[in-house]
């Protein structure tokens, strides 16, 4: 309980300290290109490391969540995809961002049920979208979410609708990510299958493999073919169904997604348990460092009760000697009042009024700082007064005097 309130503690301190955020433009080109190489692991590692630092701030870590979302989604792991967009919600609502990124967390949690075919949910989402919601989207995302329309408008059989829907995604694309552009031909490919247009399906067929080859994305290579199978398939043209499946398939193997799956299977493991030795060995740390500052402070508590009861025992003696000397004092003064010499002598001699002043408060038992304290002066004046008292007296000290 206490190494969790030290950690929040500094984690608080942390974040007044290191306000500079992670750049989200250079993260996602970042995790795109490793994403690209088909390098999940290290987008995973990257992305965990960002996750659990101390240094992150909400708008940085709702990024990592997303980009991680998004690594699972290019090797088809839906499960892994919404885990992490809700993981990635949490953080948007503590984000400066939180309206823009909930917009689109929505969209594509909006993609994910498209993908898994629950038709039923995209329309439960679409109905909750907003032109807000469009409006925060940024331009690849926007052109999805107008292919995704497209597709929807297709099962309508709003065939003129969809194709305009389709040509403006592609614009959208063109301009901002041409790297995704096989998402939308194999859309067209779906299209003009229900037109029964075979050389426009074609002619996105070859488009989309043109741009799959260039930017290398297996998964949009797998997407191209498999469409020209179904395309064919719906045809009842086997032959070339099974042509383009074969090559589908091809590109499933060298894609390796199960492969990959499993691996960050694994990954996530090893890092789950990295970070639980980290936090035993950080717990152990601070129960530690808490033994010994209870050692410390026990330690320091047991010299100032001896220090106190030491004050105390030399307190006592010093008011018990005041007490017999002021006692002593008095009895002497009383005895040499009654003959008579005390007052004679001194007035015998040249005492400053400042010197009769000390002799008198002497008389009354006082010490050298309370007779200072009362006369505004110091004690060592008080002490160079008294020893030219009794030089002139002739006396030793002050039980003389």
């Amino acid at each position: 309980m206490r190494g969790s309130l030290l950690f929040i503690i500094l984690t608080l301190l942390s974040n007044l300290i290191f306000c500079q955020t992670i750049s989200t433009e250079n993260l996602q080109k970042e995790i795109l290109k490793l994403n690209n190489e088909q390098k999940y692991d290290q987008s995973i590692i990257e992305l965990d490391k960002i996750i659990n630092s101390d240094d992150s701030q909400p708008i940085d870590i709702y990024n990592a969540y997303l980009q991680k979302a998004l690594t699972y989604k290019r090797i088809f792991n839906y499960a892994e995809v919404l885990e992490n967009l809700n993981l990635a919600k949490i953080w948007a609502n503590q984000s400066p961002i939180k309206e823009k990124a909930n917009s689109r967390i929505k969209v594509e949690e909006l993609f994910i049920h498209f993908d898994m075919l629950k038709f039923n949910d995209v329309e439960e989402v679409l109905s909750s979208i907003t032109p807000q919601d469009i409006a925060n989207l940024d331009p690849e995302t926007h052109a999805f979410y107008i292919g995704l329309l497209a597709v929807m408008n297709m099962r309508q059989n709003k065939f003129k609708e969809a194709e305009k829907q389709l040509n403006e995604s592609i614009a959208i694309l063109q301009q901002h990510s041409p790297k995704d552009l096989p998402n939308i031909y194999r859309k067209k490919i779906s299209l003009y299958g229900s037109l029964n247009n075979e050389e426009k399906a074609l002619e996105a067929y070859n488009l989309g493999v043109e741009y799959a080859e260039k930017y290398n994305t297996g998964v949009y290579k797998i997407g191209i073919h498999d469409a020209m199978s179904k395309y064919y398939m719906e045809k009842e043209d086997y032959k070339q169904a099974m042509h383009y499946h074969l090559i589908a398939v091809e590109e499933f193997n060298r894609y390796n997604i199960s492969s990959a799956n499993n691996k960050l299977k694994v990954l996530e493991r090893d890092l789950l348990s990295e970070r639980k030795d980290m936090e035993i060995k950080y717990e152990k740390r601070i129960r530690i460092a808490m033994i010994a500052l209870v050692v410390i402070l026990s330690a320091f508590l047991i010299v100032l009760f001896k220090l106190f009861r030491l004050n105390r025992v030399k307190r006592s003696i010093s008011e018990s000697e005041n007490k017999r000397m002021r006692e002593e004092l008095e009895k002497i003064s009383k005895s040499i009042h009654e003959k008579g010499e005390t007052k004679n002598l001194i007035n015998n001699q040249n005492f400053t009024e400042r010197q009769l002043q000390i002799i008198e408060l002497v008389k009354q038992g006082k010490t050298n700082k309370e007779i200072g304290s009362q006369l505004f002066i110091s004690e060592n004046t008080v002490k160079y007064h008294l020893k030219i008292i009794y030089q002139t007296l002739g006396i030793e000290n002050r039980y003389d005097l």
